[in-house]
């Protein structure tokens, strides 16, 4: 097919990246590396590994607490990018897709027992990308993560993460 399109072999190109962030409502931090393909210069498909991390806390009300367990992820992901306005210039995207690896709740007073789960699911957002040459670029985006932890649990994320990419 690309041997009938030139036009879109020249838009194919392999991208390196690496980000990192706050967490938004929970208290926590999120980073990230992959790689990433482009058959057009509107489209990436990406392979990231992700570590997210939150904080555990406790709220007090006058009759009683109500306690968050928090933890850390470890993640492997695929993900659509699209750039409505290409790779060359500055503009948004939108990006959607599914993970699933492993989650680690935080062990403390409140919860003391050590657990490891299975989870999975899906996430969408968008962001804003800004080459500063031809090869390397910024962005920032934000995504909302949900999916099922262990046998009965939900997991809910939405890591905001400033990056760099190096495309070749």
């Amino acid at each position: 097919m690309l041997t009938l399109a030139p036009g879109m072999a020249h838009a194919q190109s392999l991208e390196l990246f690496g980000s990192g962030g706050p967490t938004v409502y929970d208290a926590g931090h999120s980073v990230a590396a992959g790689a990433g393909f482009s058959p057009h210069r509107l489209l990436t498909l990406v392979f990231t590994f992700d570590r997210t991390h939150l904080a555990s806390r406790t709220t007090r009300y006058p009759d009683g607490f109500s306690s968050f367990r928090g933890g850390t992820l470890y993640l492997g992901a695929a993900e659509l990018r699209v750039l409505p306005f290409g790779r060359h210039r500055v503009g948004p995207y939108g990006l959607g897709g599914l993970f699933t690896g492993l989650s680690r709740p935080n062990v403390n007073a409140t919860f003391p027992n050590r657990v490891t789960n299975h989870t999975a699911g899906m996430f969408f957002g968008g962001g804003l990308h800004a080459p500063v040459n031809e090869r390397f670029s910024v962005f920032v985006d934000g995504r909302m993560m949900v999916g099922g932890e262990g046998s009965d649990g939900m997991v809910a994320v939405l890591p905001i993460r400033a990056g760099a990419s190096w495309r070749f």
